[in-house]
């Protein structure tokens, strides 16, 4: 995409909340992008983020929560929302809980892996 100085576009964007508890986002708030780095140093966080395209959303906003704010998963999994029509619904569903604790788990093991000194060849070489 190719946009001009000074013009204002509008780009589909996926992404998640790392910072929990804050005010919940609206499309008529201002929102500034920022690199991975300014935003959190824990790496499996990055390695979330960096595959969002990968994953569900919500399942991946439960790891966001529950990795980089350090909310417990018990606690997301037992949240409720209100709705408009004065009903509490679950937060998340159980499936985007049983999916956001295999990114948290997948995500972790990619950071280890990540972070592990490369093994020399066994042939010597």
């Amino acid at each position: 995409m190719n946009i001009p100085p000074e013009k204002v576009t509008a780009v589909a964007y996926r992404s998640v909340c790392l910072e929990y508890g804050k005010p919940v986002p609206n499309a008529s708030s201002a929102y500034e992008l920022a690199p991975i780095d300014e935003v959190t140093d824990k790496p499996e966080v990055k390695i979330l983020c960096e595959n969002m395209n990968r994953f569900d959303l919500r399942a991946a906003q439960f790891a966001a929560w529950h990795m980089n704010s350090g909310v417990a998963a018990e606690y997301l999994a037992s949240e409720t929302v209100l709705r408009g029509n004065g009903q509490r619904v679950p937060n998340f569903t159980p499936q985007e809980v049983q999916q956001g604790l295999m990114l948290v788990q997948m995500a972790r093991q990619a950071a280890e892996a990540a972070k592990a000194p490369a093994q020399p060849s066994s042939s010597g070489y």
